[in-house]
């Protein structure tokens, strides 16, 4: 369903029932080939949306957020393995190129790479299947195919 899209949008609820959805760069690993990674600020909304209520939504969407697809129900969860950051990192490079190293090169002079953290969306069908060109940084790392 996903595998040919570059960005997702990520539906968050808020304390007060509102949603608020946000596009997002992401990857998904060899190792797991049903998980979406992304990465943040901690100190972002999302980040204390995800916090209060795991319960998200997710779609396909263009880079402005704009939907593309269906809504697919899933849980999100935040990581601060240092491994795993990294893994999602070298991933975007690859899949985002040019973009995620001037990402890469602001966050360095604005001194923001100490305040990210992972975030890892199940969707709730295990069944969402992502073609090979999306599965990546696997042989970087060692994990097989």
């Amino acid at each position: 369903m996903l595998e040919h899209d570059k960005y997702i949008n990520l539906e968050t609820v808020k304390r007060d029932l509102s949603k608020v959805e946000t596009p997002l760069w992401w990857i998904s690993l060899a190792s797991d080939s049903n998980t979406f990674y992304a990465f943040t600020n901690r100190l972002s909304g999302k980040v204390k949306r995800i916090r209060n209520n795991s319960a998200v939504r997710l779609c396909p969407c263009n880079f402005k957020g704009k939907p593309l697809g269906e809504w697919i129900e899933a849980s999100a969860f935040l990581s601060e393995e240092h491994r795993l950051l990294s893994q999602v990192v070298a991933a975007c490079k690859k899949k985002y190129g040019w973009s995620m190293h001037l990402l890469e090169l602001a966050s360095t002079i604005f001194d923001r790479k100490k305040d990210r953290l992972v975030v890892q969306i199940i969707p709730k069908k295990r069944n969402i299947l992502l073609s090979t060109k999306h599965r990546l940084a696997a042989r970087d790392f060692g994990q097989k195919c």
